[in-house]
């Protein structure tokens, strides 16, 4: 269980790392709110802003074009993004800072409850702070550049939107959830129904991280029961049925973004160069 001592530590920690980045930015730089969570965001993440938009006020065939009224249906990676569209409607452009922090505090709040089952409550603490601070730790020590090292700088944990902003999160979280099960309960109806929401929002969003979730959870059934694993998944069907339901309902979101895909890219890919151009999101 999480102390409310614990919780405040991170959450101090979390304001702390967020606001190196936003204190300095506000600071040196004086431009438009919009144009500074522009500059500001990882890598090309800033290319889902004007889909996060569209999301948030349900648009989903805007060319931002006056000589095309209708794109038909534009996809969209809902499961990636229906977060940060949530916020953006009530809170606006000061929603993608306030995404940040929450992603940090989440972050930190996974990894020490994952830590916790091993390690004390400090040093839970701890080795969660240093998972977050990989990238800049390998950039201080200039080695992102070797093989592989410069996977973990920019492919393990980043606030690159959506991914690995949010969607690693999911991963995370059913990492978390694999080693509550080894650790204490298996068959639990809560657990049993996150682990088909969680399962369902990777596959929606980055189908990779299903094919690991699934095949990781399938090797934990074999790992803990052998041979009988079959019989446990029939003896606890309920619990698996429960899981299944919450996942279909997910994957059925998957399936319709699909179903209805269209090309979008007409006359000149003008719905690409509204985006590149920033007219999408302003």
């Amino acid at each position: 269980m999480l102390r409310n001592k614990n919780i405040n530590t991170i959450l101090i920690i979390s304001i702390f790392l967020f606001s190196i980045k936003w204190i300095l930015s506000f600071y040196f730089f004086k431009e438009n709110l919009s144009v500074k969570i522009i500059f500001e965001s990882v890598s090309d993440g800033h290319y889902y802003y004007p889909l996060i938009k569209y999301l948030a006020f349900f648009e989903f065939n805007n060319s931002f074009d006056p000589n095309i009224d209708n794109l038909k249906v534009i996809p969209l990676p809902i499961a990636g993004i229906f977060i940060h569209s949530i916020f953006f409607k009530i809170f606006g452009f000061i929603a993608f800072i306030v995404m940040e922090l929450l992603a940090i505090f989440i972050f930190l709040i996974i990894f020490y409850k994952i830590f916790s089952y091993f390690f004390s409550e400090n040093e839970s603490i701890v080795l969660s702070l240093l998972l977050f601070t990989i990238p800049s730790i390998l950039a201080i020590l200039n080695i992102e550049n070797l093989p592989y090292i410069n996977l973990l700088k920019s492919d393990f944990y980043t606030l690159r939107v959506p991914r690995p902003m949010i969607n690693a999160l999911y991963l995370f979280a059913f990492l978390y959830l694999l080693i509550s099960m080894e650790k204490e309960v298996i068959f639990n109806k809560k657990k049993f129904i996150l682990l088909g929401l969680i399962l369902g929002l990777s596959l929606s969003s980055f189908y990779y991280f299903f094919v690991i979730e699934a095949t990781a959870f399938l090797f934990f059934l074999i790992y803990k029961f052998k041979f009988d694993f079959l019989k446990k998944i029939l003896e606890q069907r309920k619990n698996f049925l429960l899981s299944i339901f919450f996942f279909c309902f997910q994957f059925y979101l998957f399936f319709l973004i699909y179903y209805f895909m269209r090309k979008i890219l007409q006359k000149d890919n003008v719905f690409l160069t509204s985006i590149l151009k920033g007219k999408a999101f302003y």
